[in-house]
Formats: C-alpha cells, structure tokens, sequence
C-alpha cells in the first residue's frame, strides 16, 4: 500500500497513510478504499493486478474522492460534535437548542463539502473543510482536520461556538 500512497500523494498533493488505504479483487475489478470509502476501480482479473501509478491514473478524479472519503470519515464525528453542543448549552432553552444546525463544508468554495466549484482536481492538498454551526441567520465556523478524521474537531472550540451563537440569538431576543 505503500507504492498506492506515494502515487496518491505525486497526483493530489494529499498525504494518505499507507495503513489507511486496501487494495481487494471484487466482481472482476480491483477496488480501492480509504478507510471503507470506494476511492475507485480498475476492471482486471484476479491474475492482473495493477501497479499502484496505473490505479491512480485510471482512477480519473482521484483528489475529489479522495476528499469525499475523508468527508463521510469525518461526518462519522458529527455525533461528539452535537454532544459538545449539548452540554455547552445546558440551561439554554431546549428551542434554541434545537434549532442549531451543524454542516462541514468546504471553505475555499463557499459550498458544501460534497460540491465545488473550481475544478478540484486542479488544485493541489486538502480543501479547506470547517464545521458550520448556524443559528437564525448567525454562523460560526470551526477548523476540520482532514489529517485527523476520527477526531477533527476540536470539540472545546465546537461548544465555546454553540454559546457565541446561543448568547447572540438571546441578545437579539
């Protein structure tokens, strides 16, 4: 795997750990995966495994699922982010509570995470994702970590942003 992330990184600019990435035979195609994300697929028998550089080529938009993996691996996250948010805003009303909505999204295209709209297979590295928490038109926005999906916010932050966004709806009244 080793071969496939030093490939991935010459064609992205994004660092994978070699760990982090499976090569299987399925269906008469070689699967790639980062983490369990689908990355893509090269149609090969059992016999005719493909050299790491041939994967990433026929892989066509390799940064772009690249980031959508990393994505849905660090949507998995979003539940310690809403618990965050719930204790930083015991003794808030249960309304307001409710009503902060949570997205990742990605910053460099004003955009969801899922879409942009420069042609991403442009650029080089991670896109800028951030945590947007939104509440009556007001939103506050927190780093994502990519290097780091399992855990990439910091949750201190997250909640110190619920009461910023709590305390700004109040004062509206």
């Amino acid at each position: 795997m080793e071969e496939l992330s030093d490939a991935l990184r010459e064609q992205t600019g994004i660092q994978i750990d070699a760990d982090d990435l499976s090569l299987h035979h399925a269906d008469n195609a070689w699967v790639v995966c980062l983490y369990d994300h689908v990355l893509g697929s090269v149609r090969a028998g059992a016999d005719q495994r493909p050299d790491a550089w041939d994967l990433v080529q026929a892989m066509g938009g390799a940064r772009k699922a690249l980031c959508l993996a990393v994505l849905g691996r660090m949507e998995l996250s979003l539940p310690s982010a809403f618990d965050a948010i719930d204790g930083a805003l015991t003794g808030f009303p249960d309304a307001l509570r409710r009503n902060i909505t949570v997205d990742i999204v990605n910053a460099g295209d004003l955009g969801t995470a899922r879409q942009w709209t420069t042609d991403v297979e442009q650029e080089q590295g991670w896109p800028h994702f951030v945590l947007v928490l939104a509440l009556a038109g007001n939103d506050v926005q927190v780093d994502a970590n990519p290097y780091h999906p399992d855990a990439p916010f910091d949750l201190d932050e997250v909640a110190r942003s619920a009461v910023i966004l709590a305390k700004a709806k109040q004062a509206e009244g």
